[in-house]
């Protein structure tokens, strides 16, 4: 029997390889490179700098048109320890929230090929009043409208449950003993305060997180 799934997931297993395959290489690499420094700098001097600039995009004539803000960046070995942390931080991050965009797309891609084999999935779920066969390039975009639209995927997630007891079965009772809607709940909350927040912790996370099965979960991943 042809698993008709199976491309997507090699598809996602491909890309989420590749972002922890890049950012477990840059954890190296940055990590040796700060213990490397550490072993030499014997006092605290200037490592690394930069300046930034702009230029005068009403000034048409020729000369000189490359001017100073008077902000820099500077890395003192003083501070090594604290800034290199604080860069992976980031990085680790935006790969979190590349990581939800993958999964988001992987939902889109396995429900296009489920509709697409099985189009009377459609109307079990109430997308159509009656069966209906779309190009698979135009029942993406659809499903895109009509179930990737709700904060948190959660048209996706209950979708799943009504088309798979599989997934009702082990929703809640699984190897990891945790509840996957609030897993998804979780990493798409947090995905908005990296991206919309620029990953600073607001009030509306920390209110999201006095639930104790989220703050439980935060705990034991992120913390």
């Amino acid at each position: 029997m042809t698993n008709i799934l199976l491309h997507s997931l090699n598809k996602y297993y491909k890309e989420m390889m590749s972002l922890e395959g890049k950012i477990f290489v840059l954890n190296g690499f940055v990590k040796n490179f700060r213990d490397d420094l550490q072993k030499r700098e014997t006092i605290d001097r200037e490592l690394m700098a930069a300046i930034s600039t702009f230029r005068d995009l009403s000034k048409i004539t020729k000369g000189d048109n490359l001017y100073n803000t008077g902000y820099s960046y500077s890395l003192r070995s003083s501070v090594l320890e604290s800034e290199i942390e604080i860069i992976l931080s980031k990085e680790y991050c935006l790969t979190l929230s590349q990581s939800y965009e993958i999964f988001e797309t992987y939902l889109a891609d396995i429900f296009t090929e489920l509709f697409f084999t099985i189009p009377n999935h459609l109307v079990t779920l109430k997308l159509l009043e009656t069966k209906l066969h779309l190009p698979k390039k135009s029942l993406k975009e659809f499903i895109k409208e009509k179930l990737g639209r709700q904060k948190n995927n959660r048209k996706y997630i209950n979708s799943l449950r009504k088309l798979s007891q599989h997934f009702v079965e082990y929703e809640t009772k699984n190897i990891y003993k945790l509840n996957i809607s609030t897993w998804f709940d979780l990493i798409s909350e947090l995905r908005h305060n990296i991206i919309h927040n620029r990953q600073i912790v607001s009030d509306k996370l920390l209110e999201f997180l006095k639930d104790n099965e989220r703050a439980k979960l935060f705990k034991e991943f992120f913390d």
